[in-house]
């Protein structure tokens, strides 16, 4: 087989390997949870390992076979990735049973079975590329960059893909790949004594691949984990799909149905006269219900007095208001009926924007209702970073957090200092936090508000805060401007009058307060809620010992950690304490669901140690022998392979995945920052790989020049990063992407250096050694993963680049030289 067949194919694996992880993901969003999207890359990169030690094992045979393996391997990667679909799709796995202490151990072995099935299809991919990797050691620059370019044309493929299918369609885009695979080396085989077992693989990649699109295609869409709540919904006899649609960011559901209601939090004790929150459509994303969407114009709005987010139309009459999430429309029509005066509705992500607005424009066709408020698709940060914008009311809508792991940025002390600041005098933020789990969120969001009145310079943030609660909600209302004896008086009468608690404001009495909805605290050291004859408001307690006297004040939450959120630690749900592991998972079952995929990274930190240990050990003899046969000492060079590619493994990853997280904000999409972040280092990567191939002579000097550029590119990304995104957020997308694109080129040409330099040095004097250093790299980088998530909650994504950039200064301790002149016996 000629070198550019298979350097083609090579390619084409390498499309279906990215394409297969990415679909993955979305898999595991649609039929799991999107926090198990971290899981499948410990999979995907566990298979490319095992790859490596195999062919570190048996070089030789694999050396005097690839032809025949490069002919049987696509035919049996069709079979595998078939297999996989289907016991992806009958695995009954229940992630939520492994909260109960009697239901988890019958879901361990639902976790091997996704192992049995998804080990194969990685395990061949990384087999087929660690041996093209093996028969082209010499040329190994340019075998890296064609292996990286075509990761990125998979991504791209994929992603346009998600565009028009189903994730649960998606094969049906891969498969035909690997049958590509399958022609070029039938092709490259014709003139070899191999052609017949050429034509006998061309023949079953056929008849599998023919089996596996009918077996894709014809799964239904509609088929939703029972553990979501979209399948219940779904088991109504009256319900009925009103739209669909599908993206890389989702698969979307509208659903028309008696259950959903407008989602606004209501008094219990409005009378007959009050008419009840309007009917609307359910809107579902991959089988979770994101938001309420409007149905159709309400013909009676008095529902609003008795209403939780009401309260500050009435001390502020007729506010030029900011929204943040509309709950599907309606909290436009809302604000208006409060009496806004005008203002602006900001929506994210871009997929919950285009449903709202379509539904505002069917309902209000001629805007007469809603043109004072009209709706745009961004961030707050992109509105009011340039100070223009000013407003009497920065109105959160309930549904706002849960809509997108992206708007967790809008609940950092950054987002919320730059809206106290974009208020009038005496103007109010409206923040509402959910409270039916546990209260902990309301009291990290309590501290936020805190942080960032203190970093306006206020010293005593509790006159500044109102809190008042249902059973299941609590609004935060703050203000630059202490709150009135006026505005303090309106509240605790209004809540009354509504059998609302006032959990908190400034001057109150603690013992004097009358209790209406329970809320009980709850200790996890001991496991257990403590309950009272009389109703209690945990909450309250709490909230005193934020905002009370000095005297008053005291740590809350020592279980969790409560810090508030920031642009370096944007994550908001993920507050367990690593210190109380082993109580956290003795109350598995009261824990709140957001955490447990904070936990998930623990599991596969867990299980990358195991996958390391073994890809270090297993292999080591044979390397030995490698080396003795080019009279090269064994150990040290075995140790310096290891150091330099497991450095290599963590620091590409730590910085990709900063780079995703980062750019999710200045790109207003989690989903967009992903597609642009695997694009730009896959390419300019592949790109820096291919120009290492003329470093050959000098090696380690290119090796220095990349390691400069990388870290002068960590640091900037460090010190500088935030002010751009920040001074830049408000421009056109395009120029954006344009930025972000610049930003990564010159790090990821770099990027490409350090690898494909390594192993072209490997090649020298050991070339059996480079899928070993192969299978390090891939077993680091699942380490890496998690163990970048961990760091970017406890400490921050700028440590976890600090981290990669130490990483790849040890490159230049560790580089494995050497030359086939100066190392292999005369």
């Amino acid at each position: 087989m000629g070198r550019r067949q298979v350097l083609a194919s090579l390619f084409l694996v390498s499309v279906f390997g990215l394409s297969f992880e990415t679909f993955l993901s979305r898999f595991f969003a649609v039929a799991l949870f999107s926090d198990y999207s971290y899981w499948v890359i410990s999979l995907a990169l566990l298979g490319y390992s095992f790859g490596g030690v195999i062919l570190t094992l048996a070089p030789e045979h694999f050396r005097r076979n690839h032809e025949r393996y490069q002919l049987l391997i696509p035919p049996l990667l069709i079979g595998a990735a078939v297999l996989a679909f289907v016991l992806l799709r009958g695995n009954p796995f229940n992630p939520l049973q492994l909260q109960n202490e009697v239901l988890w151990k019958s879901q361990v072995g639902n976790i091997f079975l996704y192992y049995a099935g998804l080990f194969p299809v990685f395990f061949l991919t990384g087999l087929y590329i660690g041996m093209v990797f093996l028969v082209l050691a010499s040329d190994m620059p340019r075998v890296y960059a064609v292996d990286l370019l075509g990761a990125a044309a998979g991504a791209a493929v994929i992603l346009g893909a998600m565009f028009l299918l189903h994730p649960y369609h998606l094969p049906s885009v891969m498969l035909p790949i690997l049958f590509a695979v399958a022609v070029v080396n039938t092709v490259s085989s014709l003139k070899k004594p191999g052609a017949a077992l050429g034509w006998s693989t061309l023949a079953a990649s056929a008849a599998l691949l023919g089996c596996g699109m009918v077996l894709i295609l014809s799964t239904s869409t509609l088929s939703v984990p029972d553990f979501k709540k979209l399948h219940s919904i779904l088991g109504i006899k009256q319900a009925v799909v009103a739209g669909s649609r599908v993206s890389p960011a989702g698969a979307w559901l509208t659903m028309d149905d008696y259950t959903e209601f407008d989602d606004v939090s209501m008094t219990n004790n409005y009378g007959t006269d009050v008419a009840a929150p309007p009917r609307t459509y359910g809107l579902y994303r991959d089988g979770h219900r994101v938001s309420s969407l409007l149905h159709q114009l309400p013909s009676d709005f008095s529902y609003l007095k008795g209403s939780l987010p009401y309260f500050p139309y009435e001390i502020r009459p007729h506010p030029r208001v900011l929204l943040l999430g509309t709950n599907g429309g309606l909290k436009v029509l809302e604000s208006l009926q409060s009496g806004a005066a005008g203002g602006v509705a900001l929506e994210q992500p871009r997929d919950v924007y285009g449903f709202v607005r379509d539904r505002l424009r069917k309902a209000d066709p001629g805007l007469e209702m809603t043109a004072r408020l009209p709706l745009r698709a961004a961030s707050a940060f992109s509105i009011l970073g340039s100070g223009r914008q000013q407003f009497d009311l920065v109105e959160i809508s309930s549904d706002f957090l849960g809509q997108d792991s992206n708007n967790a940025w809008s609940f950092t002390s950054e987002a919320v200092r730059l809206y106290l600041q974009s208020l009038r005098p005496h103007g109010i933020l409206s923040i509402p936090v959910d409270i039916s789990e546990l209260d902990v969120y309301a009291l990290k969001m309590a501290n936020t508000l805190a942080a960032a009145l203190r970093g306006l310079g206020v010293t005593d943030p509790g006159r500044h805060v109102l809190a008042y609660r249902t059973a299941w909600t609590v609004q935060y209302l703050a203000s630059p401007d202490p709150f009135s004896a006026a505005d303090i008086k309106a509240l605790t009468a209004w809540c009354s009058d509504r059998s609302f608690d006032t959990s908190w404001y400034p001057g109150m009495d603690p013992a004097s307060i009358d209790v209406w909805n329970d809320l009980p605290p709850v200790s996890f050291e001991q496991g257990e809620v403590q309950v009272s004859d009389k109703p209690q408001d945990a909450l309250m307690n709490d909230l005193v010992r934020i905002f009370g006297s000095p005297e008053a004040r005291g740590p809350v939450g020592r279980f969790f950690n409560l810090q508030p959120s920031t642009m370096d630690r944007p994550d908001f749900f993920s507050i367990s304490r690593l210190s109380q592991i082993r109580t956290l998972l003795g109350r598995l079952a009261v824990i709140p669901e957001h955490e447990i995929g904070w936990l998930l990274n623990l599991a596969v930190l867990g299980q990358a140690l195991i996958l390391a240990v073994i890809v270090l050990f297993l292999p080591l003899g044979a390397g030995r022998k490698a080396l003795r046969q080019h009279s090269v000492s064994g150990g040290f060079v075995l140790t310096r392979v290891f150091f330099y590619f497991a450095a290599l493994g963590f620091g590409f990853f730590f910085i990709e995945l900063a780079l995703v997280k980062k750019l999710s904000f200045f790109l207003e999409s989690s989903t967009l920052a992903f597609a642009a972040v695997l694009a730009g280092v896959l390419v300019f990567s592949g790109l820096g790989s291919w120009w290492a191939s003329r470093l050959q002579p000098h090696r380690r000097r290119g090796l220095a020049w990349g390691v400069v550029i990388i870290a002068a590119s960590l640091l900037f990304l460090v010190l500088g990063l935030d002010p751009l995104m920040r001074a830049c957020i408000g421009l056109p997308l395009a120029l954006r992407l344009l930025i972000a694109a610049v930003i990564m080129a010159p790090l990821s040409f770099a990027l490409g250096r350090p690898f494909a330099l390594g192993t072209s040095s490997l090649g020298g004097y050991a070339d059996s050694l480079i899928p070993w250093a192969w299978a390090i790299n891939g077993a680091f980088s699942v380490l890496a993963t998690p163990l970048a998530n961990i760091l970017s909650v406890t400490s921050g994504w700028n440590l976890v680049m600090v981290l990669a950039l130490v990483l790849y200064a040890s490159t230049l301790l560790s580089f494995p030289s050497g030359t086939a002149s100066s190392t292999r016996p005369r």
